[in-house]
């Protein structure tokens, strides 16, 4: 293992594990009635003040993690799937 490599291991290790932590956090705080987790509001007036950091965080280290995970040839299900969750508009 290089020592590239082995940076980034160490690096997905400690972003995956605070995205699996504060991840749960995050729909619970949607579903007790707090609005944006999904962007739904960013065209609105309004949005500015329901801004909501854990999901600028959370999407940040999706992208990070995603990136890293290519270099290794990996995929984490997870991490794919909030993304794409998050780019959903309208009824499904």
């Amino acid at each position: 293992m290089t020592r590239r490599s082995d940076i980034l291991h160490r690096r997905l290790q400690s972003l995956e594990s605070e995205f699996h932590f504060l991840l749960p956090s995050v729909p619970q705080q949607c579903a007790a009635g707090r609005w944006g987790l999904f962007g739904q509001n960013d065209h609105i007036e309004e949005s500015k003040y329901l801004h909501w950091p854990e999901v600028d965080l959370l999407k940040t280290m999706a992208h990070e993690i995603r990136s890293i995970r290519q270099d290794f040839g990996q995929t984490d299900p997870l991490v794919e799937r909030f993304p794409y969750y998050c780019s959903l508009r309208g009824a499904r």
